[in-house]
């Protein structure tokens, strides 16, 4: 499994929780539009579907939202990014090993 479908997994909201949040930070559809710099129309449209919205969509309007992001976030953003690292020092590693014939 990659990281992007990690991500999509882990953060996931429907709009009524959308909704909920910008309530709950007082962010109005205006001022989200201006942050993420797209059309109060497409916000309006994301928020009114029946599907959950996940992965970054859910981190970005978070962040604008709230103007940074929660500790949960960043926490599983971090462990996310130090395993990616891992994991690509371990490549390096193994591809530095091989032995050409």
């Amino acid at each position: 499994m990659n990281h992007i479908d990690t991500i999509n997994r882990a953060f996931s909201m429907t709009g009524k929780e959308l909704r909920a949040m910008l309530r709950r930070e007082r962010c109005t559809i205006a001022e989200l539009s201006r942050r993420l710099q797209i059309t109060q129309k497409a916000i309006r449209t994301r928020l009114d579907q029946s599907r959950p919205i996940a992965g970054t969509i859910v981190i970005d309007w978070t962040e604008a939202a709230r103007g940074t992001l929660p500790p949960r976030i960043r926490a599983a953003l971090r462990s996310l990014k130090k395993n990616a690292d891992e994991e690509t020092n371990f490549e390096c590693w193994l591809i530095s090993q091989r032995v050409s014939f």
